[in-house]
């Protein structure tokens, strides 16, 4: 090829060249006039306009957008937002769903946790006693009916008549030989009562005669639930394993009371029989005299040992005395009454879960956990864990486990055998601000 036709195929690669540069130079300048930054739905042509042509958004700024849509509104319904950012991040990723859908199925399940029912597994030996529960159920049904106002004439008989039961009492899982006059009944799965708080119920007698077995009677502060006067405010009530089962209860005891601060905390609530229930929801109250004309739960309990010298210094900075407030009180403690361990939350360190497990009985056991949080089912019925450690908890001691949160699990799993059993103690609903946490126990029997 000679020297003019090398020159003339070089004119033409460059002029190509600069006309091609020139042509994604304008698309550039083009669009930079005009950019929105578009959501894409995998199921629907709509499509969210996220920006103008003034800004242009990172991908960080689209979740950052869905994050606080999915906080507001769980937030409006009262429930905590438990997922952080990154979480919400990277569950993205792990799913197959676009944003809007991703977001609305996030809502969802923090829902379903707040919601969750349980399912018991109880062993064999336990027969009549109802294994499924709803948490919204209210404790009314272990109200005794007919006898808790002084003013009736069959107030506070020598044995209590089967007419005051709503059922039939049930013993047989659990051992209550470790629970004593004076002891606390924490109810800690009652999301319908202000919204987890919690219920509290005095022990009164641990061996009350009645016309079906003796059994274990209470007094306590509850509402009107069912436009039945006749079991509310400060009546009777009982514990038994279906009350332990239905509600979570966990048994907590004043530290310092001596038998005589255990018998003038009981003759106040006694002596307070049969008076009105009232919480006022616009003012913190926490009443301490006799002269009291009304209560809420936790407030009569208060306000039975600080009549007693015993100021178990747990009112919250809004004036109320709640359940919980008792439960994390300095001066009450744990009570083992089954082979079941006892754990409380202690805290949240970065994104482990501190929980204490306390062994409450005369020798070592073998406490198993999972060392990451799972779900729901999963934890209550020790199944499909694969994360499962274990620690030694001498006799009347207690250890510290940390458990890693993991994704959108929303369970602690913890776990002793016994008697070739499993004996499980899950929680849900773990809140680091009020160290509160639904607790279930369930007992796994062997294959």
């Amino acid at each position: 090829m000679n020297n003019l036709a090398k020159g003339f195929v070089r004119f033409i690669a460059t002029l190509v060249s600069v006309l091609l540069i020139c042509a994604v130079a304008s698309m550039l300048i083009c669009n930079s006039q005009s950019i929105s930054v578009y959501a894409d739905s995998a199921d629907s042509e709509d499509q969210i306009l996220l920006n103008t042509s003034e800004e242009v958004l990172s991908y960080l700024d689209v979740f950052d957008f869905y994050y606080n849509q999915a906080s507001d509104e769980v937030k409006a319904h009262n429930l905590e937002m438990p997922y952080s950012f990154d979480d919400f991040c990277d569950g993205y990723y792990e799913s197959d769903m676009d944003i809007q859908e991703y977001t609305d199925f996030i809502v969802g399940l923090i829902y379903d946790s707040a919601e969750c029912s349980r399912v018991q597994v109880l062993p064999i030996s336990a027969p009549g006693i109802s294994t499924c529960s709803s948490s919204s159920s209210k404790e009314v049904k272990y109200i005794l009916r007919g006898i808790s106002k002084p003013s009736e004439d069959n107030f506070d008989p020598p044995t209590t008549p089967a007419s005051a039961f709503d059922a039939e009492p049930k013993y047989g899982i659990y051992d209550y030989s470790a629970v004593q006059v004076g002891d606390i009944i924490l109810e800690t799965d009652v999301e319908w009562y202000l919204n987890g708080m919690g219920h509290t119920a005095f022990v009164y007698d641990i061996n009350k005669p009645s016309e079906y077995v003796p059994y274990i009677q209470t007094i306590e502060a509850v509402g009107d639930s069912d436009g039945d006067d006749s079991n509310d405010g400060v009546c009777f009530g009982l514990l038994d394993d279906t009350r332990v089962l239905d509600f979570g209860v966990v048994i907590l005891r004043v530290t310092t009371a001596s038998s005589s601060d255990i018998e003038t905390a009981k003759g106040f609530v006694y002596s307070q029989l049969g008076k009105k229930y009232s919480l006022p929801l616009t003012a913190g109250r926490v009443n301490t005299s006799k002269d009291s004309e009304s209560w809420y739960c936790s407030e009569l309990i208060y306000a039975a040992y600080y009549n007693a010298d015993i100021n178990l210094y747990c009112i919250d900075s809004g004036g109320w005395c709640f359940p919980y407030d008792i439960y994390n009180s300095s001066f009450t403690k744990l009570v083992q009454f089954s082979n079941f361990l006892d754990i409380k939350l202690i805290g949240k360190s970065g994104s482990y879960w501190q929980i204490r497990v306390y062994n409450n009985g005369g020798s070592d056991v073998t406490c198993y956990y999972n060392s990451k949080m799972c779900n729901v089912n999963d934890g209550r019925e020790w199944t499909g864990l694969s994360d499962v450690t274990s620690v030694n908890i001498g006799a009347n001691s207690y250890e510290t486990v940390e458990i890693k949160t993991n994704w959108f699990a929303r369970s602690i799993a913890i776990s002793r055998m016994y008697d070739g059993n499993r004996y499980v103690s899950s929680g849900v609903n773990l809140n680091n601000a009020t160290l509160r946490m639904t607790v279930n126990k369930v007992i796994v029997e062997s294959s």
